[in-house]
C-alpha cells in the first residue's frame, strides 16, 4: 500500500478486530517514508490491538548476489555485483536493474556466470550508473535509466547519487 484509498483503509481499520477470531493473516506492506497519515493511522490501529510489525532492511550483499543469480539465471560476475549494489538493497530497483540489463543486452551469461558487456560506466565517476536518473522519475512504466548510464545519455540526466 503506498497511500492506501479510502476503501482500503476502512476495511483494514474495520475487518481486522472483526475477524480477530477467525485464522486470518494481514499483511500489509509499505514503506515508512512514504505511508500517507491515513496509512500510518491505520497500522497504529492495528498495533493497538495486538498486530506484529516486522521492519525489513535493505537487502544485504549475499542477498543482492543471490536475486542476482536468481534474476540473470547464472552466478553474477564482479562488475554485475558491483552495480547491483548501487540498487542499495532496495529488492524492486535490484529487479529493475537486472531486467534492464538482460533486456538491452548489457549482460552476458556463459557457462553458468553472467558478466557485464559493453559497460560505458566508469565506477565512481560523478555519472556512473545508479540508480533514479532525474530524467527518469516519474514516467509511466519500466524506468529506462540504465539507458542512459549505458548508452551515452547527458551528465545532467545521470544520477549522480553513486
Amino acid at each position: 500500500m503506498r497511500w492506501g484509498d479510502g476503501g482500503s483503509l476502512a476495511a483494514l481499520r474495520t475487518l481486522p478486530p472483526r475477524l480477530a477470531h477467525l485464522p486470518v493473516l494481514w499483511l500489509v506492506s509499505f514503506r515508512a517514508g512514504q505511508a500517507g497519515a491515513g496509512l500510518r493511522a491505520a497500522v497504529e490501529s492495528l498495533e493497538e490491538i495486538g498486530a506484529r510489525t516486522l521492519l525489513l532492511g535493505p537487502l544485504d550483499a549475499d542477498a543482492v548476489g543471490q536475486v542476482a543469480g536468481d534474476v540473470l539465471g547464472a552466478v553474477p560476475g564482479p562488475g554485475v555485483l558491483e552495480l547491483a549494489g548501487r540498487a542499495h538493497g532496495c529488492p524492486f530497483l535490484l529487479v529493475e536493474l537486472l531486467r534492464g540489463l538482460r533486456e538491452e543486452a548489457l549482460v552476458r551469461t556463459d557457462s553458468g556466470h553472467a558478466t557485464l558487456v559493453g559497460a560505458r560506466c566508469r565506477p565512481g565517476s560523478p555519472t556512473a550508473c545508479g540508480t533514479g536518473c532525474r530524467g527518469c522519475r516519474g514516467r509511466p512504466g519500466r524506468p529506462r535509466w540504465w539507458r542512459r548510464c549505458w548508452g551515452g545519455g547527458s551528465p545532467s540526466a545521470t544520477c549522480r547519487r553513486c
